[in-house]
């Protein structure tokens, strides 16, 4: 998945900016596709997909990838 080279680079620009974890924020209607993709991201179902309308995330989940990046899945009511 990662490059090891590019990841020692991202540790090291997140070390100098002395930030940890960074957090990005998922958001969207519902139907739009941000528990696809954040399943996409981490190469497996960590989270329930809705089918149709019926929205499936209800408020708001943290998802680690390492110790460098936190997602954020919100969905909008």
């Amino acid at each position: 998945m990662w490059k090891e080279y590019r990841l020692t680079e991202l540790r090291d620009i997140i070390e100098q900016m002395n930030i940890r974890p960074i957090d990005i924020m998922i958001t969207g209607a519902t139907g739009a596709g941000k528990s696809s993709t954040l399943n996409a991201i981490f190469g497996n179902d960590i989270t329930k997909v809705g089918e149709g309308n019926e929205p499936e995330t209800m408020g708001i989940d943290s998802y680690e990838l390492n110790d460098l990046v936190r997602f954020w899945d919100r969905s909008e009511e």
